[in-house]
Formats: C-alpha cells, structure tokens, sequence
C-alpha cells in the first residue's frame, strides 16, 4: 500500500489536471464575475482570443493553404479540364438531337437573358459588319472590281459601254426636257421669281454682281476705248442721231442767245459744226481715255445704287413679259440641236481633258460615293435592319440541330479542345487577381468569428477528441510515475 496510493493520487491528480486545463480552453464561453469581481481564467483560452486565433487561421490558409498558384493548378488539372470537356461534348450532343428552334432554347434558359442576349449579338454582329465594310482596303478591292467590269483596260472613252451608255441616257432624259411643255414655263417662273426677289433687294450692286465681272468690263472697255471711240463716230454717222444733235443745238442757242440770233444762224451750219467738233474731239487718243473713264465712273455710280433702287422703274408687268421673253429665247437656244450637241461636246471634252480622262474621274468619284454611303446614318440603319431581320430571325428560328449539323465529330474534338484552352486560359490570366479579390484569409477570419463557441468546441473536439483524451491519461500517467517517486525516494534515503 505504501507504492500504491502515491501512484493512484498522483494519476488522479494528473487525469484531472489536464482534463481541467483542456476544459479550460474552450469553458467558460463568457466571461464570469462574482460580486462584481471579475473571475480568474474567465473566460476560456479560445473565447476570449476568438479573434486573434481567427485572423491567425485565415492568414495561414490563405497565404500557405489555399494560394492562386496551388487554385490555378487545381482548376487547370486534367482531371478538371477533363471533366470540363466532358460537360461540354454531353451539351453539344443534346443540342445536335434536339428538335426546337434557337430561339425556344434561348428561351428556355432565360426569356430576359434571351433578349438581351439577342440584342447584344445584333449590335455586335452589325457593329462587325459595318467597322468591315469601311475599311480602306474593301474599298479598294470594290474600287479594282469595279475598273475592271466597267473599263476591261480601255483607256478611250469612247470605247467605255458605259460612258456610251450614261451620255446615250443622259441625252435622252435633257431631249425629253428641252421639249417638254412645262420647260419653257419653268424658265420664266424662275426668272420672275428671281425679278420678284432682286426687286426687293436691299444690297448694293456690287454685293450682287461678282466683282470679277465688274473687273473685266473694265478692263475690257480700257482696252478697247479706241472702239468705242469709232463706235460713237459711227453712230453720228446714222441720220436721226444727226438731226437729234442738230435740234437740240438749236434748241440750246435759241433758250440762251434768243429767238433773234437764229434767225440769222441756220440749225444746220451749228449741227454740222458741233459733229464736226465730236468727230475731231474723238480722235485724240487722250479723249477716248477720258470717255472710257466718264463710263466706267458711271458705272461704279450704277454699282453703288441698290438692286431695288436700279429695278424700280420697271413695272411688274414689264418684268413678267421680260422674264417670258428670255425663257423663250432661252428654251429656243436650248432646243437647237446644234447647240445641245455643242454642250455635250464642251463637257465632253473637258472630261477627257481632265488628268486621268473620264476613268479617273469615274473612280474617283465612285470611291467618295461608296465611302460617303457606307459612312452615313442611313447605311447603319440598313445594315442593323438586315441583321435583325435577316440574320438574327433566320437564325433564332432555326431548329438547333440544322445548325448543329455541320458539327462532327472530329469539329467537335476541335471545339473542346478550343474551350478546353479557353477555360485554362482564363483560369490562369485571372484567379491571381480573383483570389486578391475575394481575400480567402479574410472570408476564413469572418466563417471562423461567425461561429458560435459551443459549435466551435463541438469542431474540435470532433476533430482532435482522441488525442486529447490521450493528452488526459497521458497526465494520469506522469502523475502516477510522480507519485511513485516520492516513495521510492524516502526508502533510499531511508
């Protein structure tokens, strides 16, 4: 008995000091006061550094545990990618027997996703379409297509159907109008309408008229005074302009000298002297230089004076017939075979004169017109009708195993390879920023607090109950080996 009580008190001893202390990690949950008095050891170990343990957990998981590196290899494993092509290649055969239409599919899936998703691909489809057709380089292949049906090399104008075709036509149609009874009419509406407007107009003259003209008339009449100069002398030459002369001399000298002078000078001798003086007055070059200015002065009065000012001494009436007698005159001109002929060859010949001829202008004009119709409003409103209506409709109303009918099986091997890399390519390019995203140290830190102490306990002690009641007897038993001791001592000091 003497050995064997120290071992029993001292194995109890120790059993149920490290049960106590392994109660004492996990109890109390709260803390316990007595009086007011706070009391020791309260409350246990894990409760009361809860929250240090937590972010101690989540930071060892997330930065040694559960890394991006170690996520990116366990989603790009075969096995995964395996099971990803697995799933894919299962969809893709369900698609290919099944009988409804894209559209009932979609539906099926999402109505709201569904069109949404249509919308998206109209937008893009015809986003595609568009940025596609105005590239330069679809221009240009339109441009060489073009060249070479319409022009096969020539570089004769007359040799190009369709230039023959175009002049042939355009002919035709100007033929048709010239002699139209509305042609004529037309003219002299929009003559009238122009009187009508200019008879209103408040601008000077020489806002109207281009000042070029103006220029030229100058220049003309400096250039040509010597004819005018004979002009003048010619008309004196005419019988009535003599005798007007004449009476309005005599008129002048008989107001100012009196009725007795002329009595005793004839309106003839006076009338012959001032033609006379007219005549000579003519042939001094400097004279003709004055009359030239004297004209163009009055010119640059009649260029000051307002279009209304200028046009109001003709009546409307005279105006009307006026406009009616130029629309006439024009409508004739324009009807002369001659002349229309004239015309076309005066275009003509400009376009053959022009650098290039008739082919570069056609080209040139060509790429502008497509460049100019593919770059408006209107063509991106067609090309999103055609989509829509077109495309899209023909599409979403299509059984899925017509469209799925050129997928065979070696193009299905190709598309699960195809997403197989996809998947891999996605999942390396961004978990790292995915994992930084969504902080597994944290969100381990927040499930840890977020459990209740009990149920925290309940964990581990599930977890580690064998090896702490192997700590528990393993007490019991350095308490037994303790208790031995102190009788073993005693009889060998003894």
């Amino acid at each position: 008995m003497k050995y064997v009580i120290p071992i029993i008190v001292g194995a109890v001893i120790g059993y149920i000091t490290n049960w106590l202390a392994i109660k004492m990690l996990f109890r109390p949950h709260y803390e316990k006061r007595f009086f007011g008095i706070k009391i020791p050891f309260t409350p246990g170990l894990i409760p009361k550094e809860r929250d240090r343990i937590a972010k101690s957990i989540g930071d060892t998981i997330g930065t040694h545990l559960l890394t991006s590196d170690m996520l990116v290899e366990a989603l790009c494993s075969d096995k995964v990618k395996k099971h990803v092509g697995s799933w894919l290649k299962d969809r893709i055969l369900r698609v290919k027997e099944s009988r409804i239409t894209l559209g009932q599919w979609l539906n099926k899936v999402n109505v709201d996703i569904a069109d949404t998703l249509q919308v998206k691909i109209e937008k893009t489809l015809a986003k595609i379409i568009i940025e596609q057709l105005r590239r330069e380089e679809l221009k240009e292949v339109a441009l060489d297509i073009l060249d070479r049906e319409v022009f096969e090399g020539s570089e004769n104008i007359h040799e190009i159907k369709l230039y023959n075709l175009l002049k042939k036509k355009i002919q035709q149609v100007i033929y048709n109008l010239l002699n139209s009874a509305d042609f004529k009419d037309e003219i002299g509406i929009f003559l009238q309408k122009k009187f009508s407007e200019f008879k209103n107009d408040t601008r000077p003259l020489v806002e109207v008229v281009p000042k070029t003209w103006v220029d030229s008339l100058k220049i003309y009449l400096y250039n040509n005074s010597e004819e005018i100069a004979k002009f003048i002398k010619d008309s004196l030459e005419n019988e009535n302009v003599r005798d007007r002369i004449k009476s309005a001399v005599f008129k002048v000298v008989e107001d100012n000298l009196g009725k007795l002078v002329t009595m005793f000078i004839s309106p003839e001798v006076i009338g012959r002297k001032v033609i006379d003086a007219i005549e000579r007055y003519m042939d001094n070059p400097q004279n003709q230089s004055n009359i030239v200015f004297i004209i163009i002065n009055f010119i640059d009065r009649i260029m000051s004076k307002s279009v209304s000012e200028i046009l109001s001494g003709i009546s409307s009436d005279a105006g009307r017939n006026g406009s009616a007698e130029i629309a006439e005159m024009m409508a004739d001109y324009l009807r002369n075979p001659e002349n229309t002929n004239a015309v076309f060859d005066l275009i003509e010949n400009k376009i053959i004169s022009t650098q290039g001829g008739f082919r570069n202008v056609f080209m040139d004009n060509a790429g502008k017109f497509i460049m100019d119709v593919v770059g408006s409003e209107k063509f991106e409103k067609v090309v999103y009708s055609f989509v829509h209506n077109t495309i899209i409709e023909n599409l979403i109303n299509k059984p899925l195993y017509l469209i799925m009918e050129v997928v065979d099986i070696s193009s299905m091997d190709v598309i699960i390879k195809y997403f197989e890399d996809v998947y891999e390519g996605l999942v390396r390019s961004n978990a790292h920023q995915v994992v930084e995203l969504i902080d597994i140290s944290s969100i381990v830190e927040k499930r840890i607090n977020s459990f209740d102490v009990a149920f925290a306990e309940k964990i581990i002690l599930d977890v580690a109950s064998r090896e702490l009641s192997a700590i528990t007897w393993l007490g019991a038993l350095l308490g037994g080996i303790m208790g031995i001791l102190s009788p073993l001592l005693q009889s060998l000091y003894n």
